[in-house]
């Protein structure tokens, strides 16, 4: 499968937006995929430093600025203000990218949607040093990534946000791939404030009001999921032990280590850098108040859901 398709063909009936923060090595390609789908490409920036912006409007993406707050603010942010003139938003990070197949099928498909359909899920290849991660549950990664804004919101999470339809939701056969071009400090240096949202995120569910779901064991890939993770482990595995249970589920009952280098090196970052960084500053949250932690300085995509 070709990262770029074959033909130009356009269509306007749905609109892109990418969230960015520090995005010039990614954004020109992102851009050039996104529009052989559709015309109306949009970047909702949230404060870089870099080219991002200026790149963007150079490769002819619409350019709007929010202040970052949260992942799921500006999710729901961009879905209830951007001047849309399509009905289907199509969210896609700075660092992926639609495959061929993917784009034809969306065309294909797209304008006999049935008015029940609210959302389209589709799969994700996630490449890591240069190498698909086919095992250690990362493929098949569902992602609902295709929503009729009108029937849409995004749940309230600061971090591992979810999109919800009030409709049904139709599974694509082809996927999305994402090919990160930054270095892996660059992921340890994001992952380092990543864990602290999540760890305040850890708290902050159990107050009423929140706009997110649960997860259900019968529910989707997603939902089963955050179902097994809130109701089996995080009350039967103890905090200290979690990074190592993490590691032994994605490493060896779901094959990571069929991925060779890159997977060891991935599951081992994954598990004792970022699971552990989590716990223990879940810990220093709950002893200390969330001064104990910093925040995260800024709005960079993030979409990592394999456990």
């Amino acid at each position: 499968m070709t990262l770029l398709p074959k033909h130009q063909r356009q269509t306007d009936l749905a609109t892109v937006v990418i969230l960015t923060m520090n995005e010039e090595i990614h954004i020109p390609r992102a851009v050039e995929n996104a529009k052989l789908l559709t015309s109306q490409v949009f970047i909702l920036d949230s404060g870089s430093t870099d080219k991002t912006r200026d790149l963007a409007k150079a490769f002819g993406a619409e350019v709007f600025y929010h202040a970052f707050e949260n992942y799921g603010d500006q999710r729901q942010w961009a879905l209830r203000e951007l001047p849309y003139k399509n009905d289907w938003v199509f969210f896609l990070d700075a660092d992926e990218l639609l495959s061929d197949d993917l784009i034809e099928e969306i065309q294909e498909f797209i304008a006999q949607t049935p008015d029940d359909v609210d959302g389209y899920r589709m799969r994700r290849r996630f490449y890591w040093m240069g190498r698909w991660l086919r095992h250690g549950g990362l493929y098949p990664l569902w992602l609902l990534r295709m929503v009729r804004r009108q029937n849409a919101w995004c749940e309230d999470r600061t971090v591992n946000e979810h999109l919800l339809v009030s409709g049904l939701v139709k599974d694509l056969r082809h996927d999305i791939l994402h090919v990160d071009l930054k270095p892996i400090s660059d992921w340890i240096a994001k992952h380092n404030s990543y864990s602290s949202l999540e760890a305040r995120e850890y708290l902050r569910q159990a107050q009423p009001g929140a706009r997110t779901h649960s997860g259900r064991l019968m529910g989707s890939q997603a939902e089963r999921k955050r179902w097994l993770r809130t109701r089996i482990v995080d009350r039967l595995v103890p905090p200290i032990i979690r990074p190592l249970f993490y590691f032994s589920y994605g490493y060896f009952l779901r094959f990571g280590f069929l991925d060779g280098k890159p997977g060891l090196l991935y599951h081992v970052l994954r598990s004792f850098s970022y699971r552990f960084m989590i716990e223990a500053k879940y810990m220093a949250i709950r002893g200390q108040g969330s001064e104990a932690v910093n925040p995260l300085p800024s709005g960079e995509s993030k979409d990592e859901r394999s456990y």
